[in-house]
């Protein structure tokens, strides 16, 4: 992400990323604080998968909530294509520089 920007909380796109990226990070901490997560954690594998299944299913659903099934490969299209940026907005967060490009 070499072209980012700064975050402008007064730009609509920038203020509902956020307001996402906010309200995924409340739930997925109440996710692995329930039970289901807590027994996985002898299967630390099995439990990311299953969260991150979980998270991507809800994400996609919702993305695709409103609008019509045949713009839904549109829809896998930009979740693939933005994954990247997604991980390195996080590494950001963490303070962490972003990862190398996919090859």
């Amino acid at each position: 992400m070499a072209d980012r920007r700064p975050f402008d909380p007064q730009n609509p796109c920038d203020a509902l990323a956020d307001l996402a990226r906010v309200q995924i990070a409340y739930y997925g901490s109440e996710v692995m604080s329930a039970p289901q997560y807590v027994r996985m954690a002898a299967d630390p594998n099995g439990q990311f998968e299953a969260l991150l299944i979980g998270l991507l299913t809800g994400v996609a659903g919702i993305a695709m909530s409103n609008i019509r099934p045949e713009a839904h490969a549109e829809v896998r299209s930009a979740l693939l294509a933005l994954i990247p940026d997604a991980v390195d907005n996080a590494r950001d967060i963490f303070e962490l520089p972003p990862l190398e490009p996919i090859q």
